[in-house]
């Protein structure tokens, strides 16, 4: 028999829920656009490489939704990471499925200079849909294929805002046996899956509408705000990243005689040490 307490916590998820739908409807009308599907599967290695097929489902819901998201763009670095679109299409109100011409798939450069990164020579991939309207659904399915950033170990963080996630996400993990990969999630359901025959570990996380209520409901308990996330990683600690981060970045960080040189030359005139600065 139900208490009255269990009455009481189920009447206040179905509070929550409502607010989470009056949020999502809110928000969905604000950004012009709704993510309808995306999943995405990776299959890591030990060496911390991976791949990852997505499929992404978005609908056009005003005007700035056309103006705004007419093309889609994907940055990446191809110092690690291949990207590859295996198809992308509208369909009509007929159903009459309008493919993206290779023409309309292209790679452009991205100016990374303005921040410090491991990674130089940032291109981003943009995909220019046609016919694109208020209602038109946005497909694309991409495969990539990804280095790990620091050798030896993976990791992999989405974030998700609870006021308008996807209607439907799931992420699946495999990896092979023996790496010790570490989860952290907050507000998605799933979670570990049984392992295959040959040892490989599985996980899957999903968006759910219970998940999100009580993400709303507890938004003030956690130190990185209500935002829906999961992420996988091999390192044992943030001070683990840290040192890797560091000796990754010996080498840019380094003063060679080139720069020092360099540093001489375009100072020369200066008179004081705060023009040098300057």
């Amino acid at each position: 028999e139900e208490t009255g307490l269990h009455k009481c916590r189920r009447t206040q998820l179905r509070v929550f829920a409502f607010m989470a739908w009056l949020i999502l409807t809110a928000s969905a009308e604000a950004s012009g656009f709704t993510v309808v599907r995306e999943a995405a599967v990776l299959d890591v290695r030990r060496t911390g490489h991976y791949t990852e097929p997505v499929e992404r489902t978005l609908r056009i819901d005003s005007q700035a939704g056309v103006r705004d998201h007419d093309q889609r763009s994907l940055a990446y670095s191809p110092e690690r990471t291949t990207e590859k679109v295996i198809e992308a299409w509208t369909p009509t109100s007929a159903g009459q499925r309008i493919p993206v011409q290779p023409d309309r798939i292209v790679v452009r450069e991205r100016d990374s200079s303005a921040r410090f990164t491991l990674l130089t020579g940032w291109q981003t991939l943009v995909v220019v849909y046609p016919h694109v309207e208020i209602g038109s659904l946005l497909h694309i399915r991409l495969r990539a294929t990804h280095a790990p950033l620091y050798p030896g170990h993976f990791a992999w963080r989405r974030t998700l805002d609870p006021s308008a996630p996807p209607q439907d996400w799931n992420v699946r993990l495999t990896h092979e046996p023996g790496m010790p990969i570490r989860v952290q999630r907050f507000g998605l359901a799933g979670g570990a899956l049984a392992r295959e025959p040959r040892g490989a570990g599985n996980y899957e996380f999903r968006v759910d509408k219970e998940e999100i209520a009580k993400t709303i409901s507890s938004r003030s308990k956690e130190p990185e705000g209500p935002w829906l996330r999961v992420g996988f990683s091999t390192f044992a600690s943030w001070s683990d990243v840290a040192r890797a981060y560091r000796d990754g970045a010996t080498e840019q960080a380094t003063v060679t005689p080139t720069i020092r040189a360099h540093a001489r030359e375009v100072t020369k005139d200066a008179t004081s040490a705060l023009e040098v600065r300057t």
